[in-house]
């Protein structure tokens, strides 16, 4: 984790802003590869709080984008945010997220509820897609994380 800012620092007002991304090196969806997640935290006025990469060992590109996002909604509660926009460039996640879709892979269930909960924990809080060049700083960490030893 890189940490720009710390839990506990002086939270400004408003919306904060996280992306989040999974990806990995295997180039079918459905396979699972060596996967890795990326976070980008950012306050209300788009300055970065905080950052996160690691790989994440082998994963279907579904669950890596899953992992992402707990892991980004854990930094921002972590941090202490109530209020945040979280940015995903996966489709079908944000889909199921906000019940437009079905989770129908057994593998992803557990990872569903477990973003499901963490989100019910913020007072305000809201998942879109956004497509992937808007999630450009995310999908960097996830390559980093996949080349580096």
């Amino acid at each position: 984790m890189t940490a720009l800012g710390t839990p506990g620092f002086a939270l400004k007002r408003g919306r904060y802003l996280l992306n989040t991304d999974g990806g990995m090196r295997r180039s079918s969806d459905d396979e699972p590869g060596e996967a890795a997640i990326g976070v980008v935290l950012n306050e209300p006025g788009d300055r970065p709080v905080t950052t996160f990469k690691q790989r994440i060992g082998t994963e279907t590109i579904q669950g890596a984008e899953y992992r992402a996002l707990i892991k980004g909604l854990e930094i921002a509660f972590e941090h202490e945010i109530g209020k945040n926009r979280v940015y995903v460039d996966n489709q079908l996640v944000v889909d199921q997220i906000n019940d437009l879709a079905q989770v129908n892979s057994d593998h992803l269930k557990p990872l569903h509820r477990k973003a499901l909960a963490l989100l019910k924990q913020f007072d305000d809080q809201r998942v879109y897609w956004v497509p992937r060049e808007r999630n450009t700083d995310a999908d960097k960490l996830v390559r980093e994380a996949l080349s580096e030893r």
